[in-house]
């Protein structure tokens, strides 16, 4: 289950730059007195595996844990359009380093958005599998990928029709698929999106001035040329973590044409 719904007995589911933005500053003694106070330890409690996983996985440690990993790292988090409460997708861009995940991950929760993220399977093994999950990891078996995408979306309609929540949602992807170079994106966030009629949230870290955040949404239309021309004109210039091995901002489906 992707965003935490089961499926009912007998249901079935089928550019440009930021110019104004918000924002975050972070509040570095705030924030670690929230770490510190919400631990079960700290509250006089039985530090139990479950009741650790309870407490932060909250949305309030949460959000406090990411401001104040951006504030340590010196990341100024920038906002250009709020997410949808009622879901997105949405792409990290560039990742050349494992630190690019944590980052999108603390771009989310940094400003309250519940999350699901996919990773490698061998990142959910013991000892920290349980955590990984807690906090919204789901595995992919990139061996055996048959089937995920209508998985995924099968998961995404039921979290819809479950209606809506306190906090906004979204399926983060990084779709480059690797750290390494490479000369296509994977297609999966763009057919998951046409699948859904979710529009995809384009998220960024830039190296250049250490700014990290959300920018436009776009909704995908099957003009697969035309919507990735403007995915790249967004994160046109941007430099990773490890620059120069930022994958090519281009679908095979440009090449061999897609129907909807």
């Amino acid at each position: 289950m992707l965003f935490g719904v089961a499926p009912q007995p007998g249901s079935t589911t089928a550019p440009g730059r930021p110019a104004t933005s918000a924002d975050r500053p972070c509040s570095f003694y705030s924030d670690w007195r929230y770490l510190h106070d919400t631990l079960p330890t700290a509250r006089g409690h039985d530090p139990t595996r479950e009741a650790l996983l309870d407490s932060i996985t909250s949305m309030g440690f949460k959000k406090a844990l990411a401001k104040t990993i951006l504030f340590v790292a010196g990341w100024k988090l920038v906002i250009q359009e709020e997410p949808p409460k009622n879901g997105s997708i949405m792409v990290g861009y560039p990742h050349t380093a494992n630190i690019d995940a944590v980052y999108m991950v603390c771009i989310a929760w940094a400003i309250d958005m519940d999350i699901k993220f996919l990773v490698k399977n061998n990142a959910m093994r013991p000892p920290l599998g349980a955590i990984v999950k807690a906090f919204g990891g789901v595995a992919v078996d990139r061996d055996n990928p048959g089937g995920l995408v209508q998985g995924i979306v099968d998961d995404i309609e039921r979290r819809r029709s479950a209606g809506d929540s306190e906090h906004p949602w979204a399926l983060v992807i990084a779709p480059e698929g690797t750290r390494s170079k490479t000369d296509y994106w994977k297609s999966g966030f763009y057919r998951i999106a046409m699948e859904t009629g979710l529009p995809v949230m384009l998220g960024f870290n830039d190296r250049r001035n250490k700014t990290l955040g959300l920018g436009p949404q776009y909704q995908m239309t099957g003009d697969v040329k035309a919507d990735m021309d403007k995915i790249r004109a967004f994160y046109e210039g941007m430099v990773a973590v490890k620059p120069g091995n930022e994958g090519t901002i281009r679908l095979r489906m440009e090449d061999e044409g897609y129907r909807p």
